[in-house]
Parts: structure tokens; sequence; C-alpha cells
């Protein structure tokens, strides 16, 4: 059972040069990771710790991670956007042009911290992908997500004013079908003895141009999940 979306693949391998690029496509990615990682940090001391960052694109959360002391393994069935993230590293990032299906298969490891960030509206099989990552996660792990709401207020300005009225992130990047409510999240990583631990909102101001973790979980979210107790 693949969770693999071949047209997200094409997508993202159309824009894989943009990765790194300043004004580029992945822009908004870049201006958001710097709150992704302050979260992870308050939540887990990564020095020495395996993590694998699975969606991984241009490796913008990987090389942050590992610049930070982490062991990072990262991951992506977008073989161009691999490249990128290879090329643009400095070495202290394994990549893997592989689908979490396939990596599981053909390694044994197992890791302390899991990233699925901005991964889970882009897949198929949901169940599947956080069974296979309850699969890997050692005792103790964490699973670290950030995904979006399935609101109105995603679909009004995550999807229309984002995509198509500002265009501060490609057409077509999103679908709201594949939005999910906490509570909806939750109930996937349950189904494989996990659960959602911690959850914080992520709030863009167009103002300052710049994002923020806040209580408003209305449109994009991020939290961690463990093991049940």
């Amino acid at each position: 059972m693949t969770t693999v979306n071949k047209k997200e693949i094409e997508k993202f391998a159309a824009l894989a040069d943009e990765w790194h690029t300043a004004d580029g496509s992945f822009e908004m990615l870049h201006k958001m990771n710097k709150v992704r990682v302050r979260y992870i940090l308050g939540h887990e001391d990564i020095v020495g710790k395996r993590i694998l960052d699975i969606g991984c694109g241009g490796g913008i959360l990987s090389e942050d991670l590992a610049s930070l002391g982490g062991i990072v393994t990262a991951i992506d069935p977008c073989s161009k956007s691999i490249n990128v993230a290879a090329n643009h590293g400095r070495g202290e990032v394994k990549y893997f042009a592989t689908s979490l299906e396939d990596y599981v298969q053909q390694n044994d490891s197992k890791f302390d911290v899991i990233c699925i960030m901005e991964v889970v509206e882009h897949i198929d099989n949901l169940e599947e992908f956080i069974r296979l990552c309850a699969e890997i996660l050692l005792p103790g792990g964490k699973v670290f997500f950030s995904t979006l709401n399935k609101t109105v207020k995603s679909f009004l300005l995550g999807i229309l004013t984002a995509e198509y009225i500002l265009g501060l992130v490609p057409k077509h990047t999103h679908s709201w079908k594949k939005f999910l409510r906490p509570s909806k999240l939750n109930t996937f990583f349950e189904c494989s003895g996990l659960e959602i631990r911690g959850i914080s909102g992520l709030t863009y101001c167009i103002l300052s141009d710049s994002w923020s973790s806040s209580s408003d979980v209305s449109m994009n979210y991020m939290g961690f999940a463990m093991r049940k107790k």
C-alpha cells in the first residue's frame, strides 16, 4: 500500500529548483521554519538524537536540525527535491530519495524524533503512513507534525487568499479536502498506539510578514505525538 501521491510528486518536482531561492515558491516555508524549529527545541533536546525528517523536500528543516546537533536522516519520494537538498547541504544530513514504506522495508533504523511537517496533507493512505511512523519510533520518542486545519478559515485564507489572491504560495499547492482537524489527526495516531500530547497554532501576520506560535489552531497548527500511556 503506497502512501505516495504521484500528482503531488510531479508538482514538487516542477518546483524543485526553487527550494532555496530567496523569493521563490517556498519563501513562506522558510519563514515558517524558524517557528517550527523553536517548537521542536522547546519539547525535545535534539543533540545527539536520531531524527527522521519525512517529506523533507529541499532540506529546509533537515539542515537546521542537523546544525543544532541532531543526527538527521531525511527522505522524500521526489528525487529532484532530494538532489537539491543534497547539493545545498554540507553533508551533515543523510538524504534518500524514497517513500516511507520503502525506507522502512529496506532499513531497520529506529528514531528518537520523527518529523512530518507540512506532509500529511500531501500523501495518500494516512493511516498506513502513521502506522509506519509508529513502527520506527523509539520508546519515549516523539512525532512532530504541522499541517492545516479543515475549517472555513483555512479555505478562505489558506487557499483562496494565499494561493489565488496574494500569491503567497503557488496555486494548487493544497487541496482543502486533504486538510485535517486536530481531532481527526489524533484518531489516526491513536490507531497506531500514539496520541497527541501537545499542540500549538501557527499564525501568519501579513503586516510583519512573519510567523509566530499562538493558541489559534483554526488554520495552521503544529504539535507532537507520543505513545499512549
